[in-house]
């Protein structure tokens, strides 16, 4: 894939690498695997809107799941008591 490195100043192949990304959005801190595009040539990281499409996303549906967890936790029952 090719896309403009503004460092190298022309379009570069550029690689795919995976990265774990943390973030806080209204006080709930979680991590969400995110895609980013390096240029070959200098490392140097690159827009690619794709991908920064598909990073909000999985940011998103994060912070959504965080969220439900935190208005509903898992509760934990002593059946023990109720015998």
């Amino acid at each position: 894939m090719k896309t403009y490195c503004y460092e190298c100043n022309d379009d570069k192949d550029v690689e795919l690498l995976e990265k774990e990304v943390t973030t806080t959005i209204d006080t709930i801190t979680f991590i969400y695997s995110a895609n980013i595009a390096k240029c070959k040539i200098c490392g140097n990281e690159v827009y690619i809107p794709e991908i920064s499409d598909q990073n909000l996303k999985r940011a998103n549906d994060k912070y959504c799941s965080s969220q439900a967890k935190l208005n509903h936790p898992t509760q934990t029952i002593n059946y023990s008591t109720l015998i």
